[in-house]
């Protein structure tokens, strides 16, 4: 089979996993990587793959033969890059690590990223542009929105809610049945045992509010 091309947008250290991904899946041929920030890297290499250049050099590529994966950890930067490919053609790949259990009923959108160890139940929805992280899991009947991070050992209960970009914390517990809005921080090694809102900063067991936005 002959393997999709693949450019990367982003060169640090979320690159590095979004590689290891792409590279035990032997799912694409990476090309190369995009860095949109730091002009002075290009035609520097990351794991021997060239840095090439800024989104000049990324739209000089066609749709029709590449896809493109956006391996940037600000959510709102992911789903912000994600939605300009998309309206120029580009199909935007999910990647899944093979040390991974994901039940044949959930439901994962364009763009996510599984990492190794991470688990996701029965009837759970991950939409566009997610990252589950290392050894995440997210148990069953779940909806995560856009673009939503759950970060490395997070663990979410059953039938919860996690609005667009918002954050799960490394190590952070989330009890079943609970709603998060949009736009929120779960502090690391929190416990949110109670609804929170859009816009929220909670950390500590039971996870509390400090600050609104992000």
């Amino acid at each position: 089979m002959v393997k999709r091309k693949l450019l990367i947008v982003g060169a640090g250290g979320h690159a590095k996993v979004v590689i290891d991904v792409v590279q035990q899946n032997q799912s694409h041929e990476i090309i190369g990587l995009i860095d949109t920030v730091n002009q002075d890297r290009w035609g520097s290499a990351l794991y021997g793959i060239e840095i090439l250049g800024g989104e000049q050099e990324l739209f000089s590529y066609s749709s029709n033969t590449h896809d493109v994966f956006i391996a940037i950890g600000t959510n709102q930067a992911r789903q912000t890059i994600a939605a300009n490919l998309t309206r120029k053609g580009f199909h935007i790949p999910s990647l899944i690590h093979p040390f991974t259990q994901i039940s044949p009923t959930a439901k994962l959108g364009s763009g996510v990223l599984v990492m190794p160890g991470a688990i996701v139940n029965s009837d759970t929805v991950i939409s566009d542009y997610c990252i589950i992280n290392t050894s995440a899991s997210v148990d069953h009947d779940c909806v995560a929105g856009e673009a939503c991070h759950i970060a490395p050992g997070a663990r979410v209960g059953g039938s919860c809610t996690i609005g667009a970009r918002s954050w799960i914390g490394i190590g952070a517990a989330v009890r079943d049945h609970i709603t998060i809005g949009n736009d929120c921080v779960v502090g690391a090694g929190a416990a949110v045992v109670h609804n929170i809102d859009s816009g929220l900063t909670v950390v500590g067991v039971p996870a509390k509010p400090i600050k609104r936005g992000q």
